[in-house]
């Protein structure tokens, strides 16, 4: 996947990204259904390989949503039997792997088309009003920045390896494995920016009214 020009800056996209995250809490199963559904088919027509690589690396813990939420939550049996899995856990168990899956899809499409620079970039300019209120903007920046950085690296490693390099991780500091220069090239914001993120963020409270 290659980086783009981007017609918004990536902290509008990052903005509209969290607004969508917090509207999937209350979105509908159907609705969810259809998004996800749009989402992996354009997913699988332009950048199959990040389909398929998100997919492939949270098989187990979709699998684990599935299998906790069916096995614990109280319903109708699939069969007869003691043991047997509730319905009702399994739809809900779908619905949030389905949460899950939508928003690490986004984000990890946001991730890999700006590229790293761009995203600290905009994690920098999105923190920039705490520092008014005394919060310390750019080591939060980073450290968001740095975990992002090292889960991308992490979850492409082999199993093994993945235990040794967090045993590495621990030992070290996560800052210490770092990358040694990072080069900020902040995006000016201009209207568009801030009427889509506007736009974002008015519709998103309009759905949780409608959806709560």
């Amino acid at each position: 996947m290659q980086r783009t020009e981007w017609f918004l800056a990536p902290g509008a996209w990052l903005c509209a990204w969290l607004a969508l995250v917090l509207l999937l809490a209350v979105m509908p199963p159907l609705w969810l259904s259809g998004l996800t559904a749009v989402l992996a088919a354009g997913l699988l027509w332009r950048h199959p390989a990040l389909l398929l690589s998100v997919f492939k690396r949270m098989r187990y813990l979709l699998l684990s949503l599935l299998l906790l939420m069916g096995w614990t939550l109280p319903g109708d049996a699939v069969f007869d039997s003691l043991w047997a899995p509730t319905w009702q856990g399994l739809q809900a168990g779908a619905v949030h792997a389905m949460r899950l899956l939508v928003a690490v899809w986004l984000v990890r499409a946001l991730w890999l088309s700006a590229g790293r620079e761009a995203m600290l970039a905009a994690l920098y300019q999105l923190c920039a009003p705490l520092a008014r209120l005394g919060l310390p903007a750019k080591t939060l920046a980073l450290r968001l920045w740095l975990t992002l950085y090292h889960a991308e690296r992490l979850i492409s490693l082999p199993f093994r390896t993945l235990l040794q390099e967090m045993r590495r991780l621990l030992q070290q500091g996560v800052a210490a494995v770092g990358p040694d220069q990072v080069e900020l090239r902040l995006c000016r914001w201009r209207k568009r920016e801030y009427v889509f993120v506007l736009a974002a963020w008015l519709i998103t409270g309009l759905l949780m009214k409608v959806w709560a």
